[in-house]
């Protein structure tokens, strides 16, 4: 299982399972930001533009997941959140 996550399939697997669950489920982004993430990881091992140690260790897999993850829920988070606290169904 560990070589699954070390050539980018894993990673891209996980992203798509866990997009697919915040759309039937809506988290609050939670669940999308770390699919994103994982999607992300996942394409980068599988393009082979990750050189060095990095791409042989889990654990820095994990700390990109992590820290993309963040970034892309602070995005969202701004990007979508409301404009006004004007009630819209107000009449």
């Amino acid at each position: 299982m560990h070589e699954f996550f070390l050539n980018g399939n894993g990673w891209i697997s996980l992203g798509a399972i866990l997009v697919i669950l915040e759309m039937l489920l809506g988290a609050g982004y939670i669940l999308i930001s770390f699919g994103l993430g994982a999607l992300f990881v996942g394409l980068l091992v599988k393009s082979d533009t990750i050189a060095g140690f990095f791409q042989h260790d889990l654990a820095y897999h994990l700390l990109a997941v992590s820290v993309l993850a963040v970034v892309f829920l602070v995005v969202m988070r701004l990007a979508f959140k409301a404009k006004s606290s004007e009630d819209i169904n107000q009449y």
